[in-house]
């Protein structure tokens, strides 16, 4: 007698049920030989079962894919192919199985064969409809001027095949040999420095330096992330998105981003922001000396190192006509995924840059910089950067920049409502700034809607961009307003770094607090967000007086906090401590 499977409604029956059945039979068929013949069939029919649940699920993703003219879904690109492949390699093991479990089964089971062979003739059309889908999808790419090779390479690094992402500024070519070297590794990129032609084509030799920044293999976003509800990150893209919304409202706030191809790996390729000028800097601060001044350091480095130390840095060395002076810490080390990697459960740690931030005083003396600030603030809001803390900016010769764009444009605007850009957890938005420079007022109100969508079509989904042109109509009356009420400022007006204004963007409470440590972290919840010149002063102005305390012997310095420096005073100190050394000479 043979054992009826289709009973079990043409599914693989739970053990229990297989139990039950040999109690069943019990009477009939010796239990040994029932477990004899059954249990070759249990292992194979899991696998059948397993193969049998995806039928379905595999069917809706195929009826989703684009057919030859159709727009490829940017969003579900790479998640088709992978789920793709994993299909067929699926359905090919359950035929595998099928046939295994049509070889075990004696002839006289005719039943049981006979939904075998209906099994594998599904599995069978399956599979060739998942080929023949497979193939379809290819056709398009390649009918689209991508050969397969470069499919594969958008696959890999997760990003969306459309015409934006196809404008790849930058190939392996066009980066000169070993002039590759890395930057460094954040939480989710390995940052590389790189070098390319500054005018391609001339052969002239001039290179100028770029960074490369590959798509990596898995993101794991940060909780500020989830407040603005990323949920295809794709960072690759958001950065040149940034980068274009930026260069539409015609601002100097980004740097220039573009997508390259490096090494077979795709990412983007950013302009490099040189350190000099920096208000806030990491690792290292070059401070230009005299002879004099040098020829002391060279003859005296336990002084020198002395000296260092006692101004919050962990050395000094003196390099060409430059002193360098250096801090570091403790880093976690994260894996090319952009998990934390540890040892037996500990987390490997390495020694890597500290920040170190320039004296209040730069940024108060720098009228320009504070507008550019001002502008920041409005910029963030715009694109809903959830990473534009002040690690991630810094002042050089072009000016104020932000970089490491990669995740902003989430569909969720925080406190839009309530507040434009106002008060919110978790993420480094802020309040829009009370008064706002003209280039930026004149940037919003030269942009429209469509020219916006325009920009970021093609790079994030639709919702996304749906909810930047709310972010934009909100900013464009808020701008509307602040001219109405004279709120608008020339970028150069001496007046951004005068009392008036000082007082109008909350500055002057952290002035008149400035060297109490106690006063200016009570300040912190009320003055963190109230825009980014009152959070970048604010933070210079808690980090001078950390330092000052650790200098004066009051309170430690902790490894993770930053130290202030002043290049004009560490100067003069520096002048004063080789003078006796000069006078001998």
């Amino acid at each position: 007698m043979g054992i009826y499977l289709p009973a079990f409604k043409r599914h693989m029956p739970s053990m229990h049920a297989l139990r039950a059945k040999a109690r069943e039979l019990d009477e009939r068929v010796n239990a040994d030989t029932f477990r004899d013949r059954m249990s070759p069939h249990y292992a194979e029919l899991i696998r059948l079962h397993e193969a049998l649940s995806m039928l379905s699920k595999a069917s809706s993703l195929t009826d989703k894919v684009a057919l030859p003219g159709q727009r490829i879904d940017p969003a579900s690109l790479h998640n088709f192919i992978h789920r793709l492949d994993g299909e067929l390699a699926a359905v090919q093991n359950a035929l595998y199985a099928q046939k295994r479990a049509l070889g075990k089964t004696l002839p006289n089971f005719t039943i049981d064969r006979a939904w075998l062979r209906a099994v594998g003739r599904r599995l069978k059309t399956q599979q060739e409809r998942l080929q023949d889908i497979r193939q379809q999808t290819y056709a398009v790419l390649n009918g689209r001027g991508l050969s397969t090779a470069e499919t594969q390479l958008y696959v890999d690094a997760g990003i969306p095949i459309t015409p934006q992402t196809r404008d790849v500024a930058y190939t392996a070519g066009d980066f000169k040999k070993r002039s590759v070297g890395s930057l460094g590794k954040g939480a989710m990129h390995s940052v590389e420095r790189v070098e390319v032609e500054a005018n391609p084509g001339s052969n002239d030799g001039t290179l100028v330096p770029k960074v490369f920044k590959a798509e990596p293999k898995m993101v794991q976003l940060p909780e500020a992330a989830n407040v603005t509800q990323i949920k295809n990150p794709i960072l690759s893209c958001r950065a040149v998105a940034t980068s274009k919304v930026n260069d539409g409202l015609r601002l100097k706030l980004i740097p220039q981003t573009v997508f390259g191809l490096l090494d077979d790996r795709l990412g983007v390729v950013m302009d490099f922001v040189p350190p000099t000028g920096h208000l806030q800097r990491q690792g290292r601060v070059e401070l230009p000396v005299s002879e004099d001044v040098k020829v002391w350091a060279e003859q005296n480095h336990r002084d020198l190192q002395r000296f260092a130390k006692n101004n919050g840095f962990d050395g000094a060395e003196v390099i060409n006509q430059t002193i360098v002076f250096s801090r570091q810490k403790e880093s976690l080390v994260y894996d090319d995924e952009g998990y934390a990697k540890s040892v037996n459960g500990v987390p490997l740690k390495e020694t890597a840059p500290a920040d170190i931030q320039c004296s209040p005083d730069v940024l108060l003396r720098s009228s320009p910089t504070i507008a550019q600030l001002a502008a920041a603030s409005c910029f963030n809001f715009l694109v809903n950067s959830s990473d534009a803390h002040l690690g991630n900016c810094a002042v050089g010769p072009n000016g104020v920049q932000y970089f490491d764009n990669d995740i902003s444009f989430g569909r969720h605007s925080p406190d839009l409502d309530g507040g434009l850009g106002g008060g919110v957890d978790a993420v480094h938005l802020t309040h829009l700034p009370e008064v706002i420079p003209t280039s930026l007022h004149d940037g919003v109100m030269a942009m429209t809607p469509d020219k916006l969508k325009e920009q970021l079509t093609g790079l994030l989904e639709t919702d996304e961009i749906e909810a930047t042109c709310v972010r934009f109509a909100a900013l464009k009356w808020y701008c509307a307003y602040c001219a109405e009420f004279g709120k608008v400022l020339a970028d150069n007006d001496p007046a951004w770094g005068q009392a008036d204004v000082q007082r109008e963007l909350g500055l002057d409470r952290i002035i008149a607090a400035r060297g109490d440590l106690d006063r200016l972290e009570e300040l912190g919840p009320d003055l963190a967000r109230r825009n980014v010149p009152a959070r970048y002063l604010l933070n210079l102005c808690v980090t001078e007086a950390r330092t000052q305390a650790y200098v004066r012997g009051d309170r430690p310095l902790d490894p993770d906090q930053a130290v202030t420096f002043d290049p004009v005073a560490l100067h003069a100190d520096l002048v004063q401590l080789s003078s006796p050394a000069t006078v001998s000479v």
